[in-house]
C-alpha cells in the first residue's frame, strides 16, 4: 500500500545501485503501470494488486540491473544459448544447459537457501559476512538427514566435498567409476573426522 507521505520517496535523478525489489517499493507508481490507465484506471489497478511476472517484466528487471547494478548483473542473469528447439540436439542442448545453470541466487549475509530431497532431506547454505557456511555439520545435521559427506579426488588432483544420499552408495560409486574420480574420506562420523583431525595435528 503506498504512503500518504512523500517522505519516503527519492530525489529526482538517476539512482545507482538500487535493487529492483528496493525500486519496487518506493510508494511511487511505475511507468508500466503508468501506461496501463491508458486502457483503463481497472486495467491498471489489477495489474497493481496482481503483478505476475510477464516477458517484458523479465526484460525489464534486466534492463534495470545492467544499468543501475552492473556489478550484479552476471550473478542474476545468463545469456541463454541460440538452438533450435524444434530438433532433439537443440532439445538436449537446452535440457543440458537448463541443468547447468538453472538458477542464481543472491544471499545477504544471514541469509540461508535450503535444498530438500524427496525422502525429507535437507541441505543448507548460509551467507555470512566472511564468506558461506557450505554445508552443515557433517557429522550431525546432515547425517541425521540420511546425506553423508564425503572427500573426492579428481584425476586433475581437483578436490571436491559431495553428499551422498544413504541407500545410493552404489550409484555413487558407479559415477566415480566413470569420471575416474576417488575417494579420499567419508567425513561422516566423528571417527574418522577424528582421525583426520589428528593426522593433521601431528603433521603440523
Amino acid at each position: 500500500m503506498m504512503s500518504d507521505s512523500h517522505d519516503d520517496l527519492p530525489k529526482p535523478g538517476l539512482h545507482r545501485d538500487v535493487s529492483y525489489d528496493d525500486y519496487a517499493q518506493w510508494p511511487a507508481v511505475r511507468s508500466s503501470d503508468l501506461k496501463l490507465f491508458a486502457r483503463t484506471p481497472a486495467h491498471a489497478r489489477y495489474a497493481m494488486t496482481h503483478p505476475e511476472q510477464t516477458s517484458a517484466m523479465i526484460l525489464g528487471s534486466a534492463t534495470h540491473c545492467a544499468i543501475l547494478e552492473p556489478h550484479e548483473f552476471a550473478m542474476r542473469y545468463v545469456e541463454a544459448p541460440k538452438l533450435d528447439r524444434r530438433t532433439n540436439a537443440g532439445k538436449a542442448a537446452w535440457a543440458q544447459f537448463l541443468a547447468e545453470d538453472a538458477d542464481r541466487i543472491a544471499l545477504d549475509p544471514d541469509e540461508q537457501v535450503t535444498f530438500t530431497t524427496d525422502r525429507g532431506g535437507e541441505y543448507d547454505v548460509a551467507r555470512k559476512s566472511w564468506g558461506f557456511y557450505a554445508t552443515p555439520s557433517v557429522n550431525g545435521r546432515l547425517a541425521a538427514f540420511g546425506l553423508r559427506a564425503v572427500l573426492v579426488k579428481s584425476p586433475a588432483e581437483r578436490f571436491y566435498v559431495m553428499l551422498v544420499e544413504a541407500g545410493h552408495e552404489a550409484a555413487f560409486h558407479d559415477y566415480l567409476a566413470v569420471e575416474g574420480h576417488t575417494i579420499v574420506a567419508w567425513l561422516d562420523d566423528t571417527s574418522s573426522l577424528q582421525t583426520i583431525e589428528r593426522a593433521m595435528r601431528d603433521g603440523g
